[in-house]
């Protein structure tokens, strides 16, 4: 999973086409809203989402107009609501996360759309179990590395060195952070899901 991963990151930076005399490097900060989920393969009924914040920097390389090849460490709230014998239980965890993604312009005003992909590796850092009054740490039942695809679109202001920007992002989580761990066969794969509502500005070093 980490190598398919690590093809598809290596593949994103190739797309990129290079024109070194229009190459633009780019610093950014950025705030989210995480509406996140788990897809458990044996469970029923399916989880309810979670709701939590995100931010991070982004990194940007513009090799022409049109093109950037983007960096975004990030700090991350996921999690679900799951019923266990009919009670419920929130599970909320912090991951750490490397998306490195492409994005592209379409059109050519001062406020434009573009499309935006890639893929990303994300380390759970912490993750608890809340139950009534009760709260019990469980990260370690969980696998701790978690990629990823990602997609969407964002609309962002190119009339200035500084240019805020809003995006939505869906991601789809390939890792089964249940592979070989403490919560047992019985549950079945899990997997990340999620979409990101975040806004931001960067500015041009360049």
């Amino acid at each position: 999973m980490r190598r398919s991963v690590s093809r598809v990151l290596v593949g994103v930076a190739a797309a990129v086409a290079v024109d070194a005399g229009a190459a633009e490097l780019r610093l950014g900060a950025w705030g989210a809203v995480n509406f996140s989920s788990l897809e458990i393969e044996r469970l029923q009924p399916e989880p309810d989402g979670r709701t939590a914040a995100a931010f991070g920097v982004a990194f940007a390389w513009r090799p022409n107009p049109a093109w950037s090849l983007e960096l975004r460490p990030s700090h991350v709230g996921r999690g679900a609501r799951v019923l266990v014998a009919g009670s419920p239980v929130d599970i909320e965890a912090t991951v750490l996360e490397l998306p490195l993604l492409v994005t592209r312009d379409l059109g050519h005003g001062r406020l434009r759309p573009y499309l935006l992909g890639g893929a990303a590796l994300g380390h759970v850092s912490t993750a608890t179990a809340r139950f009534g009054s009760t709260e019990q740490d469980i990260v370690d039942d969980f696998e701790r590395t978690d990629a990823s695809l990602r997609a969407g679109v964002g609309l962002g202001w190119r009339a200035s060195s500084v240019q805020p920007f809003l995006e939505v992002e869906y991601t789809h989580g390939l890792s089964d952070l249940n592979g070989g761990t403490g919560l047992g066969s019985a549950v079945g794969a899990i997997r990340n899901r999620g979409v990101q509502v975040r806004g931001g500005v960067s500015f041009g070093l360049k």
